[in-house]
This record gives C-alpha cells, structure tokens and sequence, in this order.
C-alpha cells in the first residue's frame, strides 16, 4: 500500500508540473511583443489636370528601311565571307567565290574560238580561188553548151564540162556554208565567254549598301549555289520602317504624315506614317511607318509597342505606373493618411505615360509600382510614400 501511495505521489507532482509550464509558456507567449509589420514603400505622384492624345498599343515589327539577304548566282566553293557583326560600307567586300573553273573555261573557250578563226581565215583565203574557178568553169559550161547545141561538140565533152561546172559551183558553195558556220560558232563561243565573264563578275559580292552583317548561313569552304542564301545584310543608314497590324474598322483614326510614338524599354521615340496596306484577309491592315533613328536600339525584326493615335482626353491624368489593369477594370493605387485604396476608374485615353479620365479628380496622391508589386498590394494596406 505504501509503494502504492507513493507511485500516486509522483503522478500528481508530474501533472502538476505539466500544467505549471504550459501555463508558464501561456504567460510567455502572451507577455511576448509581437513581431513588428513594416509598411511598403512607394514612390507617389499626384493626378493632374491636362490633355492628351488617345493612343492604342500595338505590336510593330521593326525593320532596316535596307536589308538584303546576300546570295550568289554561281556554283562555287566559298574562299570568304563576312562575319557577322561585320560593319560594312557600300562597295566592301561581303563574299569571294573560288573562280578557278570559270577563269579555266573562259581560256579554254578563247583557245576554241581562236583556233576557228584560223580555219574561217584558211578557209576565206580557199574562197578567193574556189570563186575564180567556179566563174570560169561557168563561163566554159555556158560555151559548151552552145557549141553542144550547134553540134560543134560530142555529148561527151559537153557532159564532162557539166559536170566540171557543178563540181566547182559545189565546191564554191560549200566552202561558202563552212565559212557561215565557223562565224556562228565562233558567235556561240563568244557568247559562252560573254556569260562566264559575267559569272566572273559575280564572284566578288560587295555591300549594295552601309549595313552590318546580321546572319551568316555558309562559312569559308561551302559550296555555294543560285539563289541559296549566303548571309543577311541590315542597313545601317539610320533609316527604319515598322510595320504595324491593325483592325481595319481602325485607319479611320489614321492617315499618312500622322506622327506616331514607338517605345522600347523605357525609351520612346517618333515615326510618321508612310502608307496604309490592305490585307487581303482577317479585316485587317498594315500599318507602315519610317523613321531615321534608332534611339530605342531596337533590333531588326524585333516586335516593338506602337502607340497610335485614336482622339484626345481632357481631364484628369494618372501616371501609368499608378494604375493596375485586371479583369475587372483600371484601378488607381490611391494614397489617403498612408494607406492605400484601390479606386475604379475608365480611362478615356491613354499614352506612354499617362491616363486620362473624367473619375477621378486631379491633385489626389497616388503610388507607383511595378506591376509585380502592384499585386502584391492589398486593399487598406500601410505604405511610406516618397518623392
């Protein structure tokens, strides 16, 4: 009994230390401060009042006014070509061919064709002869054959000068057709030499224009082939053109001359409409605008924002980098006592910088974020705000 009582003991003194430390724990955790929640920090603005012009975001692809893909129009083996990034000025060279075959086809036409003009020459000095010959066996035929015809002469004399006649007429004749051929072969040679001439000439490619290597498809010993590409070519000129889609109900915004703004990375810069392209399907049109700079080093066929004027806005203007734009509408970030709200409004025009709308009023302080920190701002949240 006595062992008993004391097994009893030590289970009520562990209980009750048990219940002294989680009461003990309780008290620490509550007397414990809680961890302290710092606001987020923004940079804030102020709405204004002001007017600007309604603009539509597109993609547009940016081009070189210049550009060239570089081919050549000769079977050869390449002996060099450009690299890329290689700057270039109009009349530098871009490639070489190896033009030892052609060089040794044209020695071996002009060898083909020299040598004719020794037998048309051969020939020619024949011809003076054969012609003499031929006049006078003529002559004595025509005789002949009046003295045949008065009986003077036997049949057979006058059959022997016949045959005399024809076989220098023959002669002359043929001499004459040989001569005529040996000319248009020694045409059909100078022209082989003529047109590998001009393939010489295609051997050397130079720039057509100033530009900078883009892409290189062949390098040094491929063979290169009519019409295959060998590298691409981007002017460097300063002058660029983008290309722009839109929906056809849209060009009754737009027209030649329309001054428009391209932005890329932070940076903006002008373009003036060229011409408007119909498209054959889709209700769309092409959109074609140039400038001479390149301030937003853009890269060649890069898609680049284009904003393009639709109307104008008067009223209140909110920075863009103080609205959030979701699935259910524009929200303002909105500052009051440091604190920010979300406020609803329909923007009537935009730009590159700004909204404009008639919801809310000007002088009111908001935010700026990005837009992974615009979502990550609740509703009623505090924030420190500087300039």
């Amino acid at each position: 009994m006595k062992g008993k009582a004391i097994g009893i003991l030590i289970g009520l003194i562990i209980i009750v230390l048990a219940i002294y430390a989680f009461i003990r724990r309780k008290e620490y955790i509550e007397a414990e401060k809680a961890a302290k929640a710092y606001p987020i920090v923004l940079r804030k603005a102020t709405t204004k009042e002001g007017t600007i012009s309604d603009k539509e975001i597109f993609l547009g692809k940016f081009e070189p006014k210049n550009e060239a893909t570089i081919s050549s129009r000769v079977s050869a083996y390449i002996l060099y070509v450009a690299k890329e990034g290689t700057k270039v000025k109009k009349g530098d060279l871009l490639v070489k061919l190896d033009d030892s075959n052609i060089l040794a086809n044209i020695n071996s036409l002009r060898n083909n064709q020299q040598a004719l003009s020794f037998q048309q020459q051969s020939l020619g000095k024949n011809l003076e002869a054969l012609r003499v010959k031929y006049q006078n066996q003529r002559k004595i035929f025509e005789r002949d054959k009046i003295l045949y015809e008065n009986k003077a002469i036997s049949e057979e004399a006058f059959e022997k000068s016949q045959d005399l006649y024809q076989e220098a007429k023959a002669q002359y004749e043929s001499t004459i057709k040989q001569i005529q051929g040996i000319s248009s072969s020694i045409s059909a040679v100078g022209d082989q030499v003529k047109s590998l001439e001009d393939d010489l000439k295609y051997t050397t490619i130079v720039a057509p224009f100033d530009g900078v290597v883009s892409k290189r498809y062949l390098k040094v010993g491929n063979l290169a082939l009519p019409g295959k590409p060998i590298l691409d070519l981007e002017g460097t000129n300063g002058k660029y053109e983008v290309y722009v889609d839109v929906p056809e109900s849209f060009i009754k915004y737009i027209k030649v001359g329309d001054e428009e703004t391209l932005a890329l990375n932070g940076k903006t810069q002008k373009a003036t409409v060229e011409t408007i392209i119909p498209k054959a399907q889709n209700n769309m049109v092409t959109i074609k605008l140039y400038t001479n700079s390149n301030n937003i080093n853009a890269i060649p066929d890069m898609y680049i924002k284009t904003y393009l004027t639709k109307g104008s806005c008067s009223g209140t203007l909110i920075p863009e980098d103080a609205v959030n734009h979701t699935s259910k509408g524009y929200f303002a970030l909105e500052i009051v006592n440091n604190r920010v709200h979300w406020v609803k409004f329909t923007p009537e025009a935009r730009n590159d910088k700004y909204f404009c709308t008639k919801d809310i009023p000007s002088n009111v302080e908001v935010g700026l974020a990005n837009r992974s920190e615009m979502l990550s701002i609740q509703e009623g949240e505090s924030v420190e705000v500087y300039k």
